[in-house]
């Protein structure tokens, strides 16, 4: 059996105490003991809080953990099949090569979750939150993602034969990704519900956002939204450093030289938006659509961070850029990781020190 021990997943949730974690390698030593006829029990850790124990390796098969948190756990080439883990809380775990053949994954929560080569086979995954997993390599034929939200998920090499996304929220990011790997998605998917706002609350939102940025937080609220389709706008210079628009749609428009210095536009889809000049010093966009993107002269570098000598890079790992135009655009020390390049115009654009492993031109 695999060892296991405490490690923190650095996400503000406290760990199992010394005597939880005890418990759970009892609860595990006997699970083995069940699964080969030799007495034991099943393992029963449902609502149970497992964040920062490595399981990895674990036989763990049949075991129940529903509404479990395994926020941060190491669960890779850990035995699941047939477990059931509804409802569980897996955010950023790793399963990586793990096998939940035939699992009851219903409901839960796997948003940045690593399942690289993990087999799923048959499970049962309706209702999950795959938001910004990886599924690289992963053998998904014959399972269920009735009504998952499945944004910025990127699926090469995955093995869909047979699997159901019926009704299954599905991003143009994603969409993109399948396409530039020759993946093709199963019919039945759907696109993202976005909230709809007004010109005027975004503009409000704006505002708010610049007297937090000038009063350091005091005054105002910073920008932070997910899931909004933002309305076509012209602005010139606007302040957003800082801000999370996670997920959203951006309709189009004009944001000359506005400053996203640091903000989070995860799995956003900013296709055709005219971003020439901008300042996206440490910015995220993981996984984010800049299709037909101006990006002309636009500043990716990384900003130095106040405490000690470290600089946050600028993040576009799995990001589409295809047919967009960089120009003049500098991408010192980005992380382009996996991110697709295809027909971009990119004259006198700087890339020193940049990530570029398994980038596509």
């Amino acid at each position: 059996m695999a060892n296991i021990g405490a490690s923190g997943d650095g996400q503000g949730i406290a760990p199992p105490t010394t005597e939880d974690v005890t418990e759970i390698y009892d609860a595990i030593s006997l699970h083995q003991q069940w699964f080969s006829n030799r007495g034991g029990r099943r393992a029963e850790l449902s609502f149970r809080n497992l964040s920062g124990i490595s399981l990895k390796g674990c036989n763990l098969a049949g075991a129940r953990l529903i509404g479990a948190i395994l926020t941060g756990v190491d669960l890779s080439e850990t035995d699941l099949t047939g477990a059931n883990i509804r409802n569980s809380d897996m955010r950023r775990s790793s399963l990586r090569g793990a096998s939940l053949r035939g699992a009851d994954v219903v409901g839960a929560n796997l948003a940045d979750a690593v399942l690289d080569r993990a087999n799923l086979s048959k499970a049962k995954m309706s209702g999950c939150d795959f938001t910004g997993a990886s599924l690289v390599g992963a053998n998904l034929s014959d399972s269920d993602f009735a009504k998952a939200t499945l944004i910025g998920v990127d699926l090469r090499d995955a093995d869909l034969h047979g699997a159901s996304f019926a009704k299954a929220v599905v991003d143009a990011v994603t969409v993109a990704l399948c396409e530039a790997a020759g993946v093709v998605m199963p019919v039945g998917s759907i696109g993202p519900d976005y909230r709809e706002i007004s010109v005027e609350e975004f503009v409000m939102s704006i505002v708010r956002h610049e007297l937090w940025i000038a009063s350091s937080g005091n005054l105002g609220a910073r920008l932070d939204v997910d899931m909004v389709k933002v309305p076509a706008l012209k602005m010139t210079g606007r302040h957003l450093g800082g801000s999370r628009l996670r997920r959203c749609k951006i309709e189009g428009g004009s944001w000359l030289g506005v400053d996203l210095n640091m903000a989070d536009l995860s799995f956003t889809d900013l296709s055709g938006l005219d971003l020439d000049h901008a300042k996206l010093r440490g910015v995220i966009l993981r996984r984010a659509n800049l299709s037909h993107t101006n990006l002309t002269a636009a500043i990716f570098d990384p900003v130095p961070l106040v405490i000690g000598q470290s600089f946050a890079a600028s993040n576009l790992e799995g990001a589409v850029l295809a047919h967009a135009m960089l120009a003049n655009a500098s991408f010192s020390g980005a992380n382009l990781r996996s991110a697709s390049l295809q027909g971009c115009s990119m004259a006198g654009a700087s890339w020193e020190g940049a990530d570029m492993e398994g980038a596509r031109w």
